[in-house]
């Protein structure tokens, strides 16, 4: 009888943990869509004219077999003078909308600004890739626009995304001339851990078996190889102080590998959310890259 009753709780326990594995490699591939209609659910811009900026009809690049929804949005330069590009990537669970707000910072830099959808976000198709297919997709698109200097701003996952791009042997990224990571991780479980715990969510060891899945899958996470990684541009690191993932001594570990680096750190900050960052901690630095 006794154990008869410890067999059927096993069980329970097992298809719990199932379900919720089930879920949770789901949601890795599907995140929540931030799209028009979440962004009026929470009362922001749904596109750059909202934010006073001026953008070409919404577009598309095809890179591969992947679609991305695009918006090439008018800036409006008073500091430099050359013709840089800007590209805005985003995290995993954002889309372009979620960096609408770095759009009043970064215009003064440059007269065209990118703003792209990963696969599996916003009104992208297809399933994310935790940015293992992503690096090859931003190449694509910059190979695709084909001007002769490109500025990666990316945040979280994003700038993991645009670190590695820069670091990538593919000729493309020579055009590769600066990279602005906000909240730069280098263990996406880590992240993933702290995600799960902030929603109250079982965390391991369903996050270590879901993570096997998505390997088997072949969508295995993108991780900087920070050790043997060279990035020849110049690369500014902003970190939130009070960010336990992406902390100020994670950038500071990556900008001791890179020659031309340096780290910002925002008081009070968390996790990176670009509606909360204050530009004018940083802009400075910024003045500096986009002059050099």
């Amino acid at each position: 009888m006794l154990i008869g009753l410890i067999i059927l709780f096993l069980s329970a326990l097992l298809l719990i943990w199932g379900f919720l594995v089930g879920i949770l490699v789901h949601e890795l591939m599907h995140p929540p869509r931030h799209t028009a209609g979440w962004a009026l659910a929470h009362r922001r811009p749904v596109d750059p004219e909202q934010v006073g900026y001026h953008f070409s009809s919404p577009t598309t690049f095809s890179v591969g077999s992947h679609v991305l929804p695009t918006w090439i949005v008018q800036g409006h330069p008073s500091k430099v003078s050359d013709a840089r590009t800007i590209i805005f990537v985003h995290g995993w669970g954002q889309s372009r909308l979620d960096m609408l707000p770095l759009l009043s910072t970064y215009s003064r830099y440059s007269n065209r600004i990118v703003l792209y959808d990963l696969p599996g976000h916003g009104e992208a198709g297809g399933a994310s890739s935790l940015g293992s297919q992503d690096v090859e997709n931003l190449l694509g698109l910059l190979t695709q626009i084909d001007d002769e200097s490109y500025v990666l701003v990316g945040c979280s996952m994003g700038a993991v995304i645009a670190l590695a791009a820069a670091a990538h042997s593919d000729p493309m990224a020579g055009r590769i001339s600066s990279v602005i990571a906000y909240g730069v991780y280098l263990d996406f479980h880590k992240t993933l851990i702290a995600r799960l715990r902030k929603s109250n969510y079982p965390a391991r060891p369903i996050s270590d078996v879901a993570l096997w899945i998505m390997k088997l899958l072949g969508k295995r996470p993108l991780l900087l190889d920070h050790e043997n990684m060279t990035v020849s541009c110049s690369v500014l690191l902003v970190a939130g102080e009070n960010d336990r993932v992406a902390s100020p001594q994670v950038a500071q570990s990556l900008a001791d590998r890179m020659p031309d680096s340096a780290v910002v750190v925002i008081p009070n900050a968390e996790n990176y959310k670009a509606w909360e960052y204050q530009a004018d901690e940083h802009l400075d630095h910024l003045d500096r890259m986009f002059s050099s």
